[in-house]
């Protein structure tokens, strides 16, 4: 399968997309849930872990801390393609194969998505930190909302 990313065509190794895992069973807190979100590839499985863990939180059927401390990785998880590029390397609008609008929707999703890491990393990385529910509460509110709209960018 291929796509179209930054102007270029890229080929998915698996010939198509992964398979999204619906339980989480295993998961006994919040941050254990941030400590997965971080350390996923895959972007549409970062947001269903999102809205999960929400869902669950917000039905007081997840509490923060689990049995084991939740530390936040150095640094986030990311598919292979496409290759991360230094900005002054990135194909300006004008360059790009395809609409400029394209090009904006395809940025904004990359906005989106560091915005639901950078929620979850928060909640995991100062977690050493007694805060209280409402810390946890807005930072999961917030990285659902751009979840929601990664989503939307992404069909």
């Amino acid at each position: 399968m291929a796509f179209a990313c930054c102007g270029r065509i890229f080929l998915s190794r698996s010939g198509g997309r992964k398979a999204l895992s619906t339980s989480r069973a295993y998961l006994e807190s919040l941050l254990e849930y941030g400590r997965t979100v971080l350390t996923e590839k895959e972007p549409l499985q970062k947001k269903a872990l999102t809205h999960e863990a929400r869902k669950l939180f917000v039905g007081g059927n997840l509490r923060i801390r689990g049995s084991a401390a939740a530390t936040a990785p150095e640094s986030w998880a990311r598919n292979e393609l496409p290759a991360v590029l230094d900005p002054s390397e990135m194909p300006k609008p004008k360059e790009a194969e395809g609409s400029a609008i394209l090009f904006y929707l395809h940025s904004l999703a990359h906005v989106e998505l560091n915005a639901i890491n950078l929620c979850w990393d928060t909640m995991v990385r100062f977690s050493n930190v007694e805060m209280p529910e409402e810390f946890y509460d807005e930072l999961l509110r917030v990285a659902d909302d751009e979840s929601r709209h990664y989503g939307w960018l992404h069909t």
